[in-house]
C-alpha cells in the first residue's frame, strides 16, 4: 500500500492564512468554511477547517450571548476537519488559499463583532 503522508514541497508560511480565522461562503452547500493555520499540532502544522452551516450558524446567534460564546458555540458544534503539513492534501490546500483575499468565496476575516454579524446575516437571508 502506498503511504499517502507525501512530503510537501510547499512552505505552509508562503499563505498569509495565519492562526485568523478566514471565512469563505458556499451557498451550494448552505455553509461558511473557516480556515486557519495551526503551527503547534502534533503533526508539525496543519490547515483547521471548520463547516459551519447556514443553521449552525443562525443557533449559535439564538443561543449565545457575545462574540465569545458565539465563537466558541461554533467550535463546538462544527464539522472540523484537520489538513497535516506534509500531505498531499495539505498542498492542494495551501495552493487554494494561498491568496485568500482574491478566492471567489472570500468573506471576512477574524473572530470578531463584525464578522460575527456578517455570518449571522447572511445566514439568516439564505436560509
Amino acid at each position: 500500500m502506498e503511504d499517502r503522508k507525501v512530503k510537501s514541497e510547499l512552505n505552509p508560511n508562503t499563505t498569509p492564512i495565519g492562526e485568523d480565522d478566514y471565512y469563505f461562503i458556499r451557498k451550494d452547500l448552505y455553509e461558511f468554511i473557516g480556515v486557519y493555520y495551526n503551527p503547534d499540532s502534533t503533526a508539525g502544522g496543519q490547515f483547521v477547517i471548520l463547516h459551519l452551516p447556514f443553521d449552525l450558524i443562525i443557533e449559535a446567534s439564538e443561543s449565545t450571548a457575545g462574540v465569545k460564546d458565539f465563537f466558541e458555540y461554533l467550535d463546538e458544534n462544527a464539522k472540523i476537519g484537520l489538513v497535516d503539513v506534509g500531505t498531499v492534501a495539505f498542498e492542494e490546500c495551501l495552493r487554494e488559499f494561498e491568496h485568500p483575499k482574491s478566492h471567489s468565496n472570500f468573506l471576512c476575516i477574524g473572530r470578531n463583532y463584525e464578522t460575527m454579524n456578517t455570518l449571522v446575516s447572511i445566514s439568516e437571508r439564505n436560509k
